[in-house]
């Protein structure tokens, strides 16, 4: 990649930057949420708690929410209903748990910020996190078009900026990051891009396996991506 490239990649993203939300509104968000608190701070996986956390916040505009996840459950378990898939948060934990080291390193100094897997800490760095996905996926799409579809450098640096611009990837790294869309990009992004590489290396079964492995984290952030699985499948 040349310096022009990244000059105009960075500018691209760092403008984005700026309109990051670091907040968690709405019910897909709270279910993707739910699982990092539940297994860093409860270890439980009942979701409870967590859905009573936000619903409390804001008990107007989420009182369908309240009818769907805080007074159904389970049959099976009587545990509280969660239809997200685990990915995203799987993805998001090393940012988490990095936002909760910072917060207790914070607390130590004398800060009165909560150490409780809530506080605006964790809920920016789940943000940032989906920021920085969606930057890695789009940097993968960028090097398989200049690598792999025998694209100029220039015209793939322009083509995948007008993938951040003039798709709904803008709006799920910012507006919305707390949704799985951006997180997503970077697995499926990942899983071509890994696959396009084997198959130019006429790699060994390793190399296979790692892109089977990484459509098994593409499924696990939204159960639809499995079905990009045909990319490595029709390679082989």
């Amino acid at each position: 990649m040349s310096r022009g490239t990244v000059v105009a990649f960075l500018v691209a993203s760092a403008l984005t930057l700026t309109l990051v939300s670091t907040r968690i509104r709405g019910a897909d968000e709270i279910e993707y949420f739910a699982y990092l608190h539940s297994m860093a701070f409860d270890r439980d996986l009942e979701f409870g708690n967590e859905y009573r956390h936000f619903h409390e916040r804001d008990p107007e505009g989420l009182a369908g929410f309240a009818a769907t996840f805080l007074e159904r459950r389970e049959p099976a378990t009587g545990r509280h209903i969660n239809f997200a898939p685990l990915g995203s948060a799987l993805l998001w934990s090393p940012f988490y748990l990095v936002a909760h080291v910072g917060v207790l390193a914070a607390r130590a100094a004398g800060s009165a910020v909560a150490a409780d897997g809530f506080s605006a800490p964790y809920v920016a760095a789940v943000c940032y996190a989906s920021w920085i996905y969606g930057g890695l996926g789009l940097l993968l799409i960028h090097d398989a078009l200049r690598r792999f579809a025998g694209g100029r450098d220039g015209d793939a640096a322009w083509a995948t900026i007008a993938l951040l611009y003039a798709s709904p990837l803008l709006y799920y790294m910012t507006i919305a990051p707390a949704f799985s869309h951006a997180t997503s990009v970077f697995a499926v992004a990942a899983l071509v891009w890994t696959t396009l590489d084997a198959r130019a290396r006429a790699a060994g079964l390793g190399r296979w396996a790692l892109a089977g492995a990484l459509g098994g984290v593409a499924a696990l952030v939204r159960e639809q991506d499995a079905l990009f699985l045909v990319v490595p499948l029709g390679l082989l």
